[in-house]
């Protein structure tokens, strides 16, 4: 059965996702491998979106404050149960609001 609008409603409970977003899932792959595929630095445990959109605060912030770092973007990952197994979720928030 093809997704309909009212599958992806979801997203109203969480504002800030539409500033813009990136999500990605993957099956067959740990976390650590999907983050070692990004080529990311683990910046710690988080729990939570609240706590994702927190911290992605904080990189942008310090990202616009110094600037000399190169541009430095954060990505949640979480296992996630599903068809199949288990996946990684990734997630990126704020996509839209790096100026």
């Amino acid at each position: 059965m093809a997704p309909t609008a009212t599958d992806y409603r979801w997203i109203s409970e969480y504002r800030e996702l539409l500033d813009g977003y990136c999500a990605v899932l993957v099956r067959g792959i740990t976390v650590q491998q999907f983050l070692r595929g990004m080529q990311a630095e683990s910046l710690g445990d988080l729990s939570g979106y609240a706590a994702l959109d927190e911290r992605t605060t904080e990189v942008l912030a310090e990202y616009r404050r110094n600037r000399s770092g190169g541009r430095r973007y954060l990505i949640g990952a979480a296992s996630v149960p599903g068809d199949q197994g288990e996946w990684v979720l990734g997630l990126e928030i704020h996509g839209g609001r790096r100026s």
